[in-house]
Formats: C-alpha cells, structure tokens, sequence
C-alpha cells in the first residue's frame, strides 16, 4: 500500500480535501488485512454495476457511507465497493457526479482509494451518447482519448497529460475482445458537467472537434490515474444517439439511458470476463 504523503507529491489538494482522504483512509482501513493486495480497479457507469459485482462470489461488500465516501446520488449508480480480495479487484459500484454537487476531489475520490491500496490499472466504465452515425445505441467503444469539457482540471505538480489512456493495456483489451468475437469500436469522449443533454448546435459542435461519444462523468478520473502512473483504460457503453438534426424533438430521459445499459451489458461483460481470465483475475 502507499500513503498520502505519496499522494501529496503528485497531486495538489487543499487542506479540507486532505482532511478528508485521511478520514476515509482512515475508516476504510478498518477493513483491511496487512496482506490484501489490490491491483486493478474497476469503476462502473450507469447501468454496469449489477451484473459485474453479482459474479464474484467471494467478496466483501462495503457501503460508501461507511468510509465516509457519501451517496453517489444518481439512479443507476450502486453506493456500494466490492473488495474481491483473492482477485486482487477492487470494484467501485457507482461514480459521483460533478452535476450532482460533488467536488473535484468526490469525483476522484475512487482513483486515490485505488492508488493508496497500491493499484496498478484502472478501467473506467461509462454510458455515453453517440454523435457517430456509424457508432449506434448498443456499441461498445474503447476510448482513444477524452475532451474535458467540464471547465475542471485536476492539479498537479508540472505534469502533462497526453493521452489518460495506457496504450498496450488498451490493446491488450482490444486482442482480449476480437479473440471473444465482441465487435467494438475505438473512438473519442467528450465529458461535460450535465445533467442536461445537448441541443443539435450542441452536438453538431462536438461532431466538428471530431469528438464520437458525449458523456457526463470519465474525463477527471481519467486525468487522476494518468497523473497518478495508473494505466488506465476507458470503456463505453453506446445507450443514445445525440440529435444532429434541428427538427428532431428530444424526448430521452436517464431511465432510458439505463434501460439500454441494461440490455446491452452482457456484451461488455462477457468481454470483460475473458479479459480477467487471460490476467488471472478468474
């Protein structure tokens, strides 16, 4: 495991944030052996964590409030962490949202538990809305590179970002995904604050910067485990296409963002599973 001290010498927090980590630290030690080794994270968007944290069996299920982490406040989102301790995975049930009044730090906050108990990987999973005609409802896209559009960045000490996502783990993911016959897509990620989805001007935009998918969540997580050494690894799930066109009348809601999550999961999941298998994690 490492410490905050570790943490300090890479990322800049104020002093409220510190006070905090070290209150979860704290309180989420309590449930750790000297032994417990954790190397890959797991981060759920909306609609994955009931199918991924319901197939280990041998696992301890954590309440976010009782470390202190606080309600994710977001229907699809579990405010659960799953310690799957002889698979050295640590799954994080559900996100926090900047749209939902949480800091910066909240929104990391799973990246430094992760990187304190000594993890090597991170894989960010998320529900994101299509701009690429090509790229519909149903699609699986591993992520080249995000747009951070939220008007937040994460702090650190002269470090420079290029790409969050690590590329031979990306490949690996990719070879892991074409043995299993899982059809997917690479493609950039636009994330924004929300909750509101875009207008067609919006979108068109967005479009124009070359930019496939729009979500609400990823790109500071994906900022962190970068600046932090983790390699990182960004997966969507396709649930909606974003409307292009002026005279179309925009009628989604989140429900149905998480119903098409719903149904298309298992893809993903059925990926994600010989993934693990081909790391030991099964």
């Amino acid at each position: 495991m490492r410490n905050i001290e570790d943490l300090e010498k890479i990322l800049i927090f104020n002093k409220t944030d510190i006070d905090k980590l070290r209150h979860i630290w704290g309180r989420f030690k309590d449930f750790l052996k000297e032994d417990n080794v954790f190397r890959t994270a797991i981060i759920m968007g909306s609609g994955w964590s009931q199918i991924l944290s319901s197939f280990f069996k041998d696992k301890i299920i954590i309440d976010y409030k009782d470390i202190g982490l606080g309600d994710t406040n977001v229907k699809g989102h579990s405010n659960q962490l799953y310690l799957v301790k002889d698979k050295g995975l640590l799954i994080f049930g559900g996100r926090f949202h900047l749209y939902a009044g949480k800091s910066e730090f909240d929104v990391i906050s799973p990246i430094l538990i992760a990187y304190l108990l000594g993890a090597e990987k991170v894989i960010l999973t998320n529900a994101a809305g299509s701009v690429n005609k090509e790229i519909t409802p149903g699609s699986i896209v591993i992520l080249d590179d995000v747009f951070n559009f939220t008007k937040r960045k994460i702090d650190s000490f002269f470090k420079c970002i290029s790409s969050p996502f690590d590329y031979e783990e990306k490949k690996k993911i990719e070879r892991v995904f074409e043995s299993n016959d899982v059809n997917f897509f690479n493609g950039k990620y636009c994330g924004l604050v929300g909750p509101t989805y875009e207008t067609p001007s919006e979108a068109n935009f967005y479009k124009s910067q070359e930019i496939d998918l729009i979500g609400m969540s990823t790109v500071l997580e994906a900022e962190a485990a970068f600046l932090l050494g983790l390699r990182t690894v960004g997966i969507s799930l396709v649930t909606n296409m974003i409307p292009l066109d002026f005279n179309y009348e925009n009628t989604l809601s989140h429900s149905e963002v998480l119903d098409v999550a719903n149904k298309n999961i298992h893809k993903v999941f059925n990926a994600l599973l010989a993934y693990f298998k081909l790391e030991g994690k099964l």
